[in-house]
């Protein structure tokens, strides 16, 4: 089987001449999660876009559920996307569809999902989740946390193989965090999705997983955090 995202080598320089990635060599089998760290400029959301073909390595290679993103043309890299959660940083929300609608959308807009088929997904969406069914409110007017939450259960609700989420709790006080980190690891155990994140914090990955690959100064340091 397939891993689920493989880099070898990978390089990337912006069209300005900025290097954000050099020699990045890590896997990530299917059912596993792997935290990426760094500070600011490290690299570590360039990573994930690499990873659903926003960018295409200067050099090296990244395959993704078994396919190069940055080789595949346009109706092929939008069926590997579909395979593919995607949680950007912040959300990504829609701000003019409240969190309900903002979650349906890709079932929607990919499937052709009628109202009540839209709202039956949403809600085993919210039990995959364990959360209360999230209101109807616009992302302006909900709290951070309940935002980011709906931007998680958007990215699952075409039951994706593979979830990238950047920097998950960001903003968010410490005990939001952790929650909102642990609420990917019952992800992960209920379904056996592989998950790819990113944070500027690898201690605050410890409740989803022990295994951090830390980008500083455009190297690479893989570590274990202790149990507990």
């Amino acid at each position: 089987m397939s891993d689920a995202v493989a880099f070898s080598g990978v390089s990337y320089t912006t069209a300005e001449g900025e290097t954000l990635l050099s020699g990045l060599d890590f896997a990530l089998a299917p059912g596993e999660s792997l935290v990426i760290a760094g500070g600011g400029s490290s690299g570590k959301s360039s990573a994930l876009a690499l990873c659903v073909g926003g960018y295409a390595p200067t050099s090296g290679s990244v395959a993704v559920l078994g396919e190069d993103p940055s080789a595949l043309d346009v109706r092929a890299l939008d069926r590997l996307r579909l395979r593919v959660g995607y949680v950007p940083q912040r959300g990504g929300l829609l701000s003019n569809l409240d969190l309900r609608d903002n979650i349906s959308l890709p079932l929607r807009y990919h499937r052709g999902a009628d109202g009540s088929t839209a709202a039956r997904a949403v809600e085993r969406v919210h039990t995959l989740l364990d959360v209360e069914p999230l209101p109807a409110l616009m992302p302006a007017d909900a709290p951070l946390l309940m935002r980011q939450v709906a931007a998680i259960a958007r990215a699952l609700v075409l039951g994706p193989e593979l979830l990238l989420i950047d920097e998950p709790g960001s903003g968010l006080d410490e005990a939001d965090a952790e929650e909102l980190w642990r609420l990917l690891w019952r992800v992960q155990s209920e379904t056996g999705i592989a998950i790819l994140a990113t944070t500027a914090d690898a201690a605050a990955a410890q409740p989803l997983t022990t295994r951090v690959l830390h980008l500083t100064g455009r190297r690479q340091v893989t570590f274990r955090l202790r149990p507990g």
